[in-house]
This record gives structure tokens, sequence and C-alpha cells, in this order.
């Protein structure tokens, strides 16, 4: 047995070691099994969190696993939950308890998706018959299986969650709609098979298809473990780590199954120390643990922590802003670390810490469409309920305030958090006279201004601005939309940017400005 690799992608704490045996037989339809059989009769203790891989020469691939074919099983039960280690599922959520007669499982070979359709009769106190979508792009690359006698256990880690359809309209629902209002948490789903219903030939054809596109299949002894979780107490008054602590906690129950009262303790330990950045800490955290389908909660935690003993913060910049960001998606509500972003007036003159961005998404991060509009009538429902009631976001409450014409193409919009007598309603009353703008969609148009990228230069008095007229005719007006700025205010301007202030001294060209002033942007030219 040879040494392969050492520190892996999905490497547990000291388990961090893969070794790779070749074998030759011949009786290769029954070598599986032996060499399964061998190894978990014969690990030592010392393995107990140890997978064995089988790889397969490729030739040794079935016509109809190499070539994919939809197979279906009727009568699986399916668990959503979590793994706290490579071989520990906790259990969160049973799609049926009548699974045998309303639960199908559908691999579908040329759209490469994992379909779980629940069909609820009359007679069954079931809730709502839905199907939930999973692409296998969306699937970590390791799936895991366990054998016994009569039962075939197959665990697929999600990156992101299904998507949700109702059965009778093929309509987009949102998680409340399966019975678990929690789904956006479920980071693995569990499928139980019956070898005395479900032939294992077709089992097995499942495995070696995913196998041939790309997949790993992994050997383990799991063990099965209700959820239990400690709530976090932290120091009031510190929206900032509560926030970066949220955004290790949505990643779902792959995170929230490792806090018991040990790891309870060190958290809150260390919010209260003053020697190391909590809420960074945490951000980097979310960071690391999104990229892995399981992990080992204290080692990666102390990992970070001596990191940052050894990086110095990064410097801020005058012309840039740190905001947080949330995606929702139909199925949670996803917290991301706080994004750099250039600043604009709005948050110059009311301060970053009072924003939010919000940003609507599909499970897959990808815009929500669908080729018919009311298929998606709950989803539009839910970011309805969102822009007029707001968020609450640890004890505080966002509004919806608006957004930038780019910003509404990409679904994301600005939320503010009301303090001190002002509100998203002030805000977008005292940005301009908006009085005359009886569209919708030109009044978005006109204070989506307010959010351009600007940088602050100077300030101007208004006796310092002249109005000058369009030039018309009877029919048409000849404004090009340009005005003027005289030289001494343009080297003034130009003087805010170090760069562009040596091109000016040297260059004797005109420059042109793009204007963003009492809620008007425009262009200003300054002639030499």
């Amino acid at each position: 047995m040879n040494l392969l690799i050492s520190g892996i992608e999905t490497s547990y704490g000291n388990y961090n070691v893969i070794y790779k045996q070749d074998f030759t037989t011949t009786r290769p339809r029954s070598i599986e099994e032996d060499v399964c059989q061998a190894w978990f009769s014969n690990k030592p203790s010392s393995e107990d969190m140890a997978w064995m891989e089988i790889v397969r020469d490729k030739r040794s691939y079935s016509q109809s696993a190499r070539n994919g074919r939809d197979l279906s099983f009727l009568g699986v039960r399916v668990d959503g939950g979590s793994m706290i280690s490579p071989v520990t599922f906790v259990s969160h959520w049973k799609l049926s308890t009548n699974y045998q007669k309303n639960l199908t499982i559908s691999f579908q070979a040329e759209s490469s998706k994992l379909i779980i359709k629940k069909d609820v009769f009359s007679f069954d106190n079931e809730g709502n018959s839905f199907a939930l979508e999973v692409t296998y792009g969306s699937l970590y690359d390791t799936i895991i299986i366990q054998k016994t006698d009569e039962r075939v256990f197959i665990l697929f880690n999600l990156k992101s969650n299904p998507k949700i359809y109702e059965k009778a309209r093929n309509s987009r629902v949102i998680a409340e709609y399966t019975g678990c209002g929690d789904m956006g948490y479920l980071n693995t789903y569990r499928l139980e098979f019956d070898t005395t219903r479900h032939q294992y030939s077709e089992i097995d054809n499942v495995l070696s298809r995913f196998m041939c596109i790309g997949f790993n299949v992994a050997h383990a002894e799991l063990r099965l473990l209700t959820p239990h979780s400690e709530p976090i107490d932290f120091p009031q008054n510190n929206f900032e780590v509560e926030y970066a602590w949220m955004c290790v906690k949505h990643l779902g129950y792959k995170v929230l199954d490792h806090i018991t009262l040990r790891e309870k303790e060190h958290i809150e330990q260390l919010c209260r120390r003053k020697d190391v950045p909590a809420s960074q800490i945490f951000y980097d955290l979310a960071v690391q643990l999104n990229q892995k389908p399981f992990f080992s909660f204290t080692e990666e935690l102390d990992m970070i922590l001596n990191r940052s003993k050894m990086t110095e913060s990064d410097e801020e910049v005058s012309s840039f802003s740190k905001v947080p960001r949330i995606v929702i998606t139909p199925t949670k509500l996803l917290y991301l670390p706080k994004e750099l972003v250039f600043q604009n007036r709005i948050l110059r003159q009311y301060g970053e810490e009072y924003f939010i961005k919000v940003v609507i998404r599909d499970e897959d991060f990808s815009k929500i469409s669908m080729v018919q509009y009311s298929a998606l009538d709950s989803i539009l429902e839910r970011i309805k309920t969102i822009c007029n009631e707001g968020l609450k976001v640890n004890g505080r409450q966002f509004d919806f305030l608006g957004c930038s014409n780019s910003q509404l193409r990409e679904h994301s919009f600005w939320f503010f958090h009301p303090h001190d007598g002002i509100t998203s309603e002030g805000i977008r009353n005292s940005s301009g006279d908006f009085a005359s703008e009886n569209c919708v969609a030109s009044y978005v148009s006109r204070f989506g201004q307010c959010f351009s990228s600007t940088q602050e230069t100077i300030d101007i008095d208004s006796s310092c601005v002249v109005y000058i007229e369009d030039v018309r005719n009877e029919n048409y007006c000849f404004t090009d939309g340009i005005g003027g700025i005289s030289p001494h205010l343009a080297k003034r301007v130009i003087m805010v940017f170090s760069t562009f202030y040596l091109i000016y001294q040297f260059v004797d060209a005109p420059f042109l400005f793009s204007v963003l002033y009492n809620s008007w942007l425009n262009l200003a030219r300054s002639i030499r």
C-alpha cells in the first residue's frame, strides 16, 4: 500500500492522508464486495473516520453507465440534514413518513439532474405534493455510500439548495411550501434504498454513471445523530460581530450542528477578546467553510485565528465603503461578508454602517427566471413582502430604499436602517425633486442616479451655478447635454486626483467631467 496524497479538500482534522492499493483479480464481479468486506472487517479503530474509494478502470463500466439512461426508484426514504464529519450524518427533516408510497427518486442522465418527487394522496396527512430538483453541478464531487444486508444509503453533499416545484402547476415555490421552513439550512440529503424492493444492479448502475462523469464514490460506516445546537450570546450593541457570525451561521446545519457547549464557550470568549478582530475572523471563517462539505469546526476556527495574528489588517481606501450583502433565494437568506464598493452620494451623506445591499438570486446564484411569468408567483410574492416590510437583521430593521438602473438589471437593491428620525422615505424626498415623475420606471431611474459611483471632490455654492437655455427651434431641441466648467474650478477638481493633475499640467487639451450635482448627472467641458 503506497502513500498517494496528503492534505485534500475533503480532509478532516488530522485525517488528511490517502493511501492507494492496486488489485489484480480473476473474479472482477465480486472484487468490490470482497474488498469492502475485508476493509470494514479489519479496519483499525484509529481509522474510524476513514473512507474507502474503489477506482474502476474505465473499460469496466457497463455500456448503460457510459451512455447514461434515466432511472427511477419508488419508495426511497429521504432525509435532509448535514454531515459534521466524514462518517457522521445529522438528520433534521424526513421528507415523508409514508415514503414507500409517495416518494420517487429519478436520476436523469441527459439533463444531469436528481429529482425527488413527493406525491400526497387524499387519505394522507403529508402536506403538499412537490418536487426537488438537484443539478449534478450543485453536488460536491464525492458521493458517500454505506451498504448493509438489506439497505444501501447514498449521501449527496450540496453546494447549493435544490429548486422546489409545485407538482400540479410545475411552478416554483418557496421553502415553506414543503413543510420545512428551514430547508435552506440542509446541506446533505441521505437516500435509503431497500434492496428487497430495489434491484442492486440498478443502484450500482446509478453509481457507475456518476463515476463515469467524474464523481468519486466512497464507502463508509456511517453514524446517525439527532440535532442539537447551542445558541451564541454576543456582547450587546455589537452589530458588526453579530452580522459576521450570521455569515457563518447561515451556511447551514453543517455549521450549527457543530455548536456544542464547548464551541459556544470558545466563540463567546473570542468575541470578548480585545486583541483580535472577531468580525474579520468570522468573515474569513465563512469563506473557508463555504468551500467544504464538512469540517472540524474548532480546528478551522483556530486556523483562522492563528492566521489573523500573522497578517495585518487591510488599509481603508477613502473612496470606497464596506457594505454588508444579503442574498435572498427561494429557500433562505444568505449573509455574505462585507463587500468593498465605490462610494456614492447617499453612502457619504448618511453613513455606510446603516446600509445593506440585498440581491435576489436563484439557488445556484443565477438570476431568477421562468418562461411563464405566473410560474414565479410564490417567489415574487415573497420578494414583494420583503420590499414592503423590510428585513430584520440582528435586531435592526432595514427598509427598502432604492437602486440604480444597473442594480435593477442585476436584481440588486439598497436597504436602509432608520435611525434618529432619518428614514428611507426621508432620504428619497431629500435627494431631489421627483414630484413630476409619475412613471415608476422614470422615478427609479432618476432617484437611481444618487447611487451612481462617484468620488467626492469639492463643494459648490448654488450662486456659482448658471443654467443655460437649450438651443431650440419650432420643432426640435438641439441640446447635447454638455455644460461648461471654468478652468479655475476644473483645476480644483483635478487636484483631488493626483494622477490626473500631472496630466493636466502638461497636456494642452480640454477635460471632460461627469458631474453629479443636485441629483442631476451631466457632462461639463473645460476649455483652456
